[in-house]
């Protein structure tokens, strides 16, 4: 038996113009450097763990990145903006909402790293579409996550929140590791 992965879109690619980078990012309401999380708040998608990490590799670094996290708008915003205002990253954390799917490629190509360290995912597309566009990938050592990586990516235990802020640490300050 041999397995054949999802493919992506040839659209996904290491050489996204700056221009598109730069319109997306508009669009969105981003600045840069970003980090992207793309997901919703289903709790498998680790959105509070993620925002946690966040405001901990800020105190362990002096990060000029915001978070941006895309996804479905939450249902219930109070939970997570409370999370944030008690983080102190109101400045810090941008709210793009759901992405088209003609943006995507411009968004995960101006990122500075993909964070998706997820509790599980069958497959984890966004992993594969970040990867194409040559953007660094934090994501889980767990699920199907590891293996779609084929280690090229930044694994994490998802529930290591100390974990997640020394991989964003690594991945925005360490030339070597983000290659």
């Amino acid at each position: 038996i041999e397995v054949i992965y999802n493919g992506v879109s040839p659209r996904f690619r290491p050489d996204v113009p700056l221009e598109e980078r730069a319109r997306v990012a508009r669009k969105y309401g981003l600045r840069s450097p970003y980090l992207l999380f793309l997901g919703g708040e289903k709790p498998h998608k680790n959105l509070q763990g993620v925002v946690r990490a966040f405001a901990e590799a800020l105190r362990k670094a002096p990060l000029p990145h915001v978070l941006a996290l895309a996804g479905p708008p939450p249902k219930s915003p109070a939970r997570l903006e409370a999370l944030i205002a008690a983080l102190d990253l109101t400045e810090r954390v941008l709210r793009p909402g759901l992405v088209e799917e003609d943006d995507l490629a411009g968004l995960l190509a101006g990122a500075d790293v993909l964070l998706y360290p997820t509790l599980y995912e069958g497959f984890g597309l966004p992993v594969v579409e970040a990867m194409a566009c040559g953007t660094p990938v934090l994501t889980s050592s767990t699920s199907a996550l590891q293996e779609i990586a084929g280690g090229y990516a930044y694994l994490v235990d998802p529930m290591d929140l100390d974990a997640i802020a020394r991989g964003i640490v690594a991945l925005t300050t360490d030339e070597k590791v983000r290659s």
